[in-house]
């Protein structure tokens, strides 16, 4: 059976840069960990961001031959945008609150 070769060239694509991500984000995150013990803290938040957009796209590589699926994935990523900004807000409020103690 023969697959056709748009289809096979973005799911290599989409897995390359899922996997590129992790790759990068592995790194990126335990390089700035092993520099800034502060970061610790949120690191896994950071980790987890990061793993997502590039998930995102990936899935986009994936299925950007389907037609009206990059709405989907459009609507998919401001939606989770909008919760990680959400899930911000108290990681934002603890920092302000631990600088504001080390301040005074």
């Amino acid at each position: 059976m023969l697959l056709a070769g748009e289809l096979v060239y973005s799911l290599i694509l989409g897995f390359v840069m899922i996997g590129a991500g992790v790759a990068l984000t592995d790194g990126l995150i335990k390089s700035i960990t092993d520099e800034h013990k502060e970061f610790a803290k949120v690191a896994g938040y950071a980790k987890f961001v990061l793993y997502s957009v590039f998930l995102l796209i990936g899935a986009g590589a994936i299925f950007s031959t389907f037609e009206g699926v990059t709405d989907i994935v459009a609507n998919v990523s401001w939606a989770f945008a909008i919760a990680l900004a959400i899930m911000l807000i108290p990681v934002v409020y603890s920092i302000a609150k631990k600088m504001s103690k080390e301040v005074s």
